[in-house]
């Protein structure tokens, strides 16, 4: 596992110089197997302020022929608990969103914290082992 420290603000520019092809159909968190499947990143960032995990993920959809067609980018965000010096959480996602990590965010907030203090924590970008970067 490779984690990286920085500040929320920054994190996207990171996620997208080492990332960019970290999701997989091997890390689906909802389906209904007919329809539609959401997938999730095998990276993802911590917000420990806030006890989150984001991902980015892909929403597919079943196309008449059977295969499975990407249909938008989402973010996905997730409860964080750190237990046994490792990020842990459920695997039901809160919250997602057709839109970008900050945005998604500060969303799912209700705007409770403000953008600029939101952009300024501490995060952790943290790349499981399975995904090999270019």
């Amino acid at each position: 596992m490779i984690e990286i420290k920085c500040r929320f603000g920054i994190a996207e520019e990171i996620i997208s110089q080492f990332c960019q092809d970290a999701i997989a159909e091997e890390s689906v968190v909802d389906s209904d197997q007919e329809t539609y499947a959401i997938l999730k990143s095998l990276w993802y960032l911590v917000i420990p302020e806030l006890g989150l995990k984001v991902h980015e993920g892909t929403y597919v959809t079943r196309m008449e022929a059977g295969e499975w067609m990407p249909d938008f980018s989402i973010t996905l965000l997730f409860e964080a608990v750190m237990e046994d010096g490792e990020w842990q959480g459920s695997d039901d996602y809160l919250y997602y969103e057709q839109d970008g990590m900050p945005t998604s965010v500060y969303n799912w907030l209700g705007g409770r914290v403000p953008q600029e203090k939101l952009m300024n924590m501490p995060v952790s970008i943290v790349i499981d082992d399975e995904f090999e970067m270019e």
